[in-house]
């Protein structure tokens, strides 16, 4: 089913090609695409992150300061989630 996702995503980039800016969202899409089919939580995270900074790079050349704040707190949401699921809880068991 993925490959559905990804085909679409890459037809309607060639469809609709502007340029850099539609490059910086196919692939942007891609990783967050590949990450919602993800089972390993851990990596989901982490490609949802890099998506979304290729995203933040797209927000800041169509200029989008709204959208670029939205990827700067999507990540920082991010790291705090990871901290304390993944390295918070791992101290705390470690005690």
């Amino acid at each position: 089913m993925k490959w559905l996702f990804y085909f679409v995503t890459v037809l309607g980039t060639i469809l609709t090609f502007n340029g850099i800016t539609s490059v910086l969202s196919c692939i942007a899409s891609l990783f967050h695409t590949k990450a919602s089919f993800m089972h390993n939580d851990k990596l989901m995270r982490w490609l949802m992150v890099f998506g979304t900074v290729v995203w933040g790079a797209h927000d800041i050349i169509v200029g989008s300061p709204v959208a670029v704040l939205i990827d700067i707190l999507f990540i920082i949401s991010s790291a705090i989630g990871y901290y304390r699921i993944y390295i918070k809880s791992t101290v705390l068991i470690g005690q």
